[in-house]
């Protein structure tokens, strides 16, 4: 068992709760959690965890934000790749939670007191990552799932994250395989090229790409990506990430 505090709702808060503490309470907690729905003070926190060696977790965040140019039931999951990759390039915490996975509920006769009757319009943003449906018992996945997916799937406990100058981009590293992961987002209703440096990691025997795009209905869900498109250079690669998208690239040694 261990204590956590002080899960306060912005980073700036609990710069100030940490820094309150008494040496004595300092080592007594075993880990900081912060939430990020306010973001004023993250650079700061981020840093403070950096020189203090503190474990630190973003522990809660979601919201009905969008992101992308005319991207449809992408928007919403272009806004969650966004937000997840801002918070990780300046916090670097060991742990990125969201609030919760399901958030809204159909049902005709009330959950939880509330009555609830009908599907959010997944065109716009929402919470949570998918919608049960009581009367179909059914649960409904958004785009924003499989955008939770493109990180969680490929990026596992253990693997050390690379910050990022571009907030479009996030790396992870695995010490055991030498493996690394780079999810990549395009929020542009256009390709766009991208180039990324290799130069500190050597040289891969295998690159394969997983990317998410377009809608629930005919759009990509954790789809297999051609890479034979991708032009390898000495120190990196190059390739077009397709219009409002999500893609993982995954290269193995």
């Amino acid at each position: 068992m261990i204590i956590s505090a002080s899960d306060e709702m912005c980073t700036a808060s609990q710069e100030l709760a940490y820094k309150s503490y008494s040496p004595k309470a300092k080592e007594c907690i075993g880990r900081i959690s912060t939430h990020t729905y306010d973001i004023s003070g993250i650079d700061s926190l981020g840093e403070l965890a950096k020189k203090e060696g503190f474990n630190l977790w973003m522990s809660e965040v979601d919201g009905g934000g969008v992101a992308g140019e005319n991207a449809g039931e992408m928007s919403a999951a272009l806004w969650l790749a966004k937000k997840i990759i801002f918070d990780m390039n300046r916090l670097n915490p060991s742990a990125w939670v969201l609030w919760q996975v399901i958030d809204s509920h159909i049902c005709a006769a009330g959950f939880m007191d509330n009555h609830d009757r009908c599907m959010p319009d997944i065109l716009k943003g929402y919470w949570g990552l998918a919608v049960c449906d009581h009367d179909r018992e059914e649960i409904i996945l958004t785009q924003k799932y499989y955008a939770m997916g493109q990180f969680s799937k490929f990026i596992r406990p253990g693997d050390r994250i690379v910050s990022c100058e571009d907030d479009s981009f996030l790396a992870a590293y695995n010490p055991t395989s030498g493996n690394v992961a780079v999810v990549a987002i395009n929020s542009d209703s256009d390709p766009k090229f991208c180039h990324i440096d290799f130069s500190e990691f050597g040289e891969f025997s295998n690159i394969r790409a997983v990317r998410t795009s377009g809608n629930s209905k005919f759009g990509e869900k954790w789809h297999d990506v051609d890479c034979t498109n991708v032009q390898r250079y000495v120190k990196g690669f190059g390739v077009y990430l397709k219009p409002n998208s999500i893609t993982t690239f995954i290269f193995e040694r």
